[in-house]
């Protein structure tokens, strides 16, 4: 069984203007609401891909480029796929965008929350996705997602954990990873002892951004500019 992970192309409104917070806000808006631009387009095409079952995020940009990778359209669209969320906070910056990005992700990371899904929360989303990801492979045995940066590479995570061997891997604008599983039984089993962890879990509390100390605001500008890139932070 293979599964394949594919990042979506560059977006239209992938831009890098400086601005402030409430420019931001609307420039995450425009960037969930674009489909890839016209000058981004994949090196190369694996058409081994074409007959696997195809999945896509319900977000514009992942169901396009599925269109131009696969000439197709996916045969299954999922919201449980969709990028995990780019926060947005107000902080008296002005930044470049993908400035916004890495500072709001670091500090979404380190628990400051708001009115999205928490860091938690979107990890537990990956983890079922790779979930369903394990059963869809079980059926159909070779599939292909079109997905998001941060959200593959949790999914990535997720089905390592449980058994699957990484042969390949790219974060990059129509990146490919690829992952593959050998043993059916070994799966199933974890498929099933994962669903029994996950019933456990608790939905993380809610907590203010206000809440965020200036230690956590430290920690966020030494991770800024000591260990994080905007490619590993795009979406």
């Amino acid at each position: 069984m293979k599964i394949i992970l594919i990042r979506h192309g560059k977006p239209t409104s992938a831009i890098n203007p400086k601005i402030k917070a409430c420019e931001y806000a609307k420039w995450v808006k425009r960037y969930n609401a674009s489909d890839v631009s016209p000058h981004s387009r994949p090196t190369s095409i694996n058409t081994t891909y074409k007959p696997f079952y195809t999945l896509s995020s319900d977000l514009k940009r992942a169901i396009h480029s599925t269109a131009i990778y696969s000439d197709k359209k996916p045969e299954k669209i999922d919201k449980l796929y969709r990028e995990m969320e780019i926060p947005r906070y107000k902080l008296p910056f002005r930044l470049k965008a993908w400035h916004w990005v890495i500072v709001s992700r670091v500090l979404w990371m380190l628990g400051c929350k708001g009115s999205f899904e928490s860091y938690k929360e979107a990890k537990q989303r990956a983890d079922l996705a790779a979930l369903q990801l394990i059963n869809i492979a079980q059926q159909q045995n070779n599939i292909v997602l079109f997905g998001h940066g941060y959200m593959n590479l949790h999914i990535r995570k997720s089905l390592m954990r449980k058994g699957w061997l990484l042969k390949s891997k790219s974060n990059a604008y129509w990146g490919v990873t690829t992952l593959v599983m050998e043993s059916s039984t070994g799966s199933s089993m974890e498929v099933r002892g994962s669903r029994m962890r996950l019933k456990r879990m608790r939905t993380p509390k809610k907590i203010n951004v206000t809440s965020c100390s200036k230690g956590q605001k430290a920690v966020c500008c030494f991770l800024y500019l000591k260990h994080f890139s905007k490619q590993f932070f795009a979406s």
